[in-house]
């Protein structure tokens, strides 16, 4: 890289980064929607999806990941506001 130190390589831009996800097996979202009290599935749930905490864009569910076999109905999407 010629002159170029190591601090003007980490922050040199290549592409626009578009959105940020990440995966939840299913059992861990049965456990959030079923086991956590309302109120701190509700701070979590901002922790993973605003700016106050990971400023996530989604969540990937595989269905059928864990071994933990549960029925699945389809649901609407909700939007935080």
């Amino acid at each position: 890289r010629g002159e170029e130190g190591a601090w003007e390589a980490l922050v040199r831009r290549y592409q626009r980064l578009m959105a940020v996800g990440a995966a939840l097996t299913d059992t861990s979202a049965w456990l959030i929607h079923d086991q956590l009290p309302p109120s701190a599935r509700d701070d979590l749930l901002r922790w993973l999806f605003t700016a106050d905490g990971l400023r996530l864009s989604f969540l990937r569910i595989p269905i059928g990941a864990s071994p933990a076999k549960r029925r699945f109905k389809p649901s609407p999407v909700c939007r935080l506001t």
